[in-house]
């Protein structure tokens, strides 16, 4: 109602709260590792700078095989946010590879990740026990060179009711 205007029989109030973040770099992974640990890796990708990155290096022959990290969530995320790239200083610019997000064994996401540019992830986690990343090198077997496939500024929103509280570091209500 406008001000000064009769508010009627009822009202609906709505609170809002903020979202708990944790990062991913300060989860220990169930299966795989990533090649950075810690929350001190900063990585380039697309020109951009950026914290709380988590990245793993291709190797001089790039496999065939998906390369798999899995992280145990306890149902108790909403979403995933990040940015999927490979790092500026590669060595080989023409390396693209596939990335793809599951949860529970089902597919969330699948998109191609080139040199020189970013992907923004934006995850739909709810009621997701198990959150699996998995990717391929797939523009050949010379193109792969000292590269780093990072997610940059990687995070796991959620309801404070509902992130767990063991097994995970302390959240943080800013983001």
């Amino acid at each position: 109602p406008a001000a000064g205007a009769d508010v009627g029989d009822s009202v609906k109030l709505v609170v809002a709260r903020p979202a708990v973040t944790v990062y991913l770099d300060s989860v220990k992974p169930s299966a795989g590792h990533w090649g950075t640990t810690g929350n001190t890796f900063t990585v380039g990708m697309g020109g951009k700078q950026y914290l709380h990155s988590l990245g793993t290096g291709t190797g001089y022959y790039c496999s065939t095989q998906p390369e798999v990290i899995e992280y145990n969530l306890s149902k108790g995320y909403r979403q995933l946010v990040a940015v999927a790239g490979i790092s500026d200083d590669a060595e080989v610019a023409e390396m693209k590879l596939q990335l793809e997000v599951f949860g529970d064994g089902r597919q969330l996401i699948s998109k191609p990740i080139e040199f020189g540019a970013v992907v923004d992830l934006d995850v739909d986690l709810t009621n997701v026990l198990r959150l699996k990343f998995q990717w391929v090198v797939t523009s050949g077997p010379k193109t792969c060179g000292d590269n780093t496939f990072a997610l940059g500024e990687a995070k796991l929103l959620g309801l404070a009711s509902e992130v767990p509280t063991s097994g995970v570091p302390v959240p943080s209500t800013t983001s």
